[in-house]
């Protein structure tokens, strides 16, 4: 699924799976067509979260937070800086989430 989302543009090359072009470009839609991959890269990035926090909930709760903020941040000044969206208030709004994200963890980490 990540694969399918994140690759979707390129598979769409292909002429036997032209027949999920409806699929692909549902996650597609709201990125800027050179920017489609943005949604699995930011499903890699939930993954990741998700690893790292069923990996060390119950052991280190600073070290998790750490290795979570060192990918949130990176990601939130790359897309701020990028834009995926076609739209600009989507660009604005998902980066002032990302925002709120790490001033949460930052919070937690205090």
């Amino acid at each position: 699924y990540i694969l399918i989302v994140t690759f979707g543009n390129y598979f769409l090359r292909w002429k036997h799976l032209h027949h999920f072009r409806s699929f692909i470009e549902s996650f597609h839609g709201p990125y800027k067509h050179t920017l489609g991959y943005w949604f699995g890269v930011r499903m890699l990035v939930v993954v990741y979260i998700y690893i790292v926090f069923t990996v060390l909930r119950g052991v280190d709760v600073s070290l998790m937070l750490f290795l979570q903020v060192i990918i949130v941040i990176p990601l939130a000044l790359l897309q701020t800086y990028v834009k995926p969206f076609r739209h600009n208030g989507l660009n604005k709004l998902d980066s002032f989430c990302l925002f709120v994200v790490i001033v949460q963890i930052i919070i937690a980490l205090l």
